[in-house]
């Protein structure tokens, strides 16, 4: 009969992960096991933490989840710092970890026994969106299920899912499931060899990518009519508009809808960290600077009206509230609790990429169309952007740094994945590196988690979908 373990694996199978990262211990070594026989790539680190970080990597490339593996205790508590930051991130990664045996786990009672901690799931309750503790080996595989569920819909959270070990080679109450076909040329070895030849050899020959990471019952809804009009009137009326585009444009995966609706506003648009790349870089309407560059602030305060879209308009990109912006501020986002958070707004909640294109039409509808404006628009963007680079190349304190970013630039393709880490040159990356795309540049920015960079960057690679470039200082590279 079927293992519980070996129903985790079916449900992450059915689920389209291609590879985890993590330990292997006493405890989790069913998991592991079942692994061997499936096309799932297994990418065993050295430390805990660093396959949270590569976890996130993966699910910050790909859009799909990212998996890592603990064992009980100190392992899984070693995952606190990567689960943390991609819960800071909102990246959607599962943590799949151990318990003491599910008979000292029902006897609430801290005994001393091997990794035992007390109420180790409370560990993960403030870091992520979905926890479930098993306590039969039939509910394993339907926890794990659960848990991906909750990963990829709505505002992206970790998920925990902690399971005795004593479950895991137990039955898991069923018959067992079609496994389905495996990729064209599933890895061979585990660990980060494995990891480097499966990059190598070009990566798995996956199926395309659902556009939007939901389940089918659960589809964006569509915006609210009044509030929607009332947007678009304050838009038709606006003579300056630019546009804040953050991470949120880049899990919609509304890059088309962006460039859209900035195209019929001939408006700026401004990205975040967690953003760069839902505009590519090379369009003329591409500030292509972050906010708090002098010439990039007048033009947020010179505006009529600013459109932040998937944003908490975060104390880093705002100078912790500093940064002046116009009194007319339309917030989109699929969170309530972000929109007016950090500055007085008018909100939208919804999908970014439902919302924009449902402004688009909304201003068409309305004969707003001022693309023949996009020409002087696009010169005096230019004109900023040479006048900002021309003083930073210029001023001795910055040169440096200056040149590293644009020989990066120079010598990568446009497919590459920039990974920084919290170090020098990754601040100048997220800041300055021109980004041709979605899911090219991967940041700490939501905890400014050190050590990030270099595992985050393996977890990347393992993805297989385009070279991979790693900027980690010293110190964060032995992290990893």
């Amino acid at each position: 009969m079927q293992s519980a373990a070996q129903a985790i694996v079916e449900v992450l199978e059915a689920a389209g992960v291609r590879a985890v990262f993590g330990v292997p211990g006493v405890h989790n070594l069913p998991l592991f096991d079942a692994l061997e026989s499936s096309f799932i790539l297994t990418v065993v680190t050295r430390h805990e933490g660093s396959a949270a970080h590569a976890a996130d990597g993966y699910a910050r490339a790909t859009g799909r989840p990212g998996v890592v593996i603990t064992t009980t205790g100190p392992g899984a508590a070693n995952a606190v710092a990567g689960i943390g930051e991609a819960w800071a991130a909102s990246s959607p990664v599962l943590h799949l970890t151990t318990q003491v045996a599910s008979e000292v786990l029902e006897a609430e009672a801290y005994r001393a026994v091997l990794h035992q901690s007390k109420a180790q799931i409370d560990f993960f309750r403030p870091i992520t969106g979905f926890t479930e503790s098993v306590d039969r080996s039939e509910r394993a595989a339907p926890a794990v299920e659960r848990a991906l569920e909750s990963v990829v819909t709505g505002r992206p959270r970790p998920a925990y899912v902690e399971v005795p070990h004593d479950l895991l080679g137990a039955p898991a109450g069923g018959p067992p499931q079609n496994r389905g076909s495996p990729p064209s040329r599933p890895p061979s070895l585990p660990g980060m060899k494995a990891a480097l030849q499966h990059t190598e050899q070009g990566g798995f020959e996956d199926p395309p990518r659902p556009r939007e990471p939901r389940r089918p019952q659960d589809p964006p809804q569509p915006p609210e009519p009044g509030g929607l009009e009332e947007a678009a009137a304050q838009l038709e009326g606006a003579r300056r508009v630019m546009i804040w585009a953050g991470g949120g444009v880049v899990h919609s995966s509304a890059a088309a809808e962006l460039v859209r609706l900035a195209e019929r506003l001939s408006a700026p648009v401004v990205t975040t960290f967690m953003g760069r790349g839902a505009m590519s870089d090379e369009h003329p309407l591409a500030v292509g600077l972050p906010p708090h560059e002098l010439p990039v602030a007048e033009l947020l305060g010179s505006s009529d009206i600013v459109l932040a879209v998937g944003t908490d308009l975060d104390g880093t990109m705002t100078q912790n509230g500093a940064l002046r912006l116009p009194a007319k501020l339309i917030h989109i986002d699929l969170d309530p609790a972000q929109v007016g958070k950090n500055y007085p707004a008018q909100g939208l909640i919804g999908d970014a990429a439902v919302l924009l294109a449902a402004l688009d039409d909304a201003l068409a509808r309305r004969g707003v169309d001022r693309t023949e404006a996009q020409g002087h628009v696009a010169e005096h963007l230019r004109a900023l952007k040479a006048s900002v680079w021309g003083e930073l190349e210029a001023d001795p304190r910055s040169r440096e740094a200056a040149g590293f970013v644009r020989a990066l630039r120079r010598v990568a393709p446009a497919e590459t994945i920039f990974v920084a880490d919290m170090c020098i040159a990754g601040y100048w990356c997220a800041g300055y590196l021109p980004v041709p795309g979605p899911r090219r540049l991967l940041y700490p920015m939501g905890w400014g988690t050190l050590g990030f960079g270099w595992p985050a960057a393996l977890g990347a690679a393992a993805a297989g979908v385009g070279p991979v470039v790693a900027v980690v200082g010293d110190g964060g590279f032995m992290y990893g």
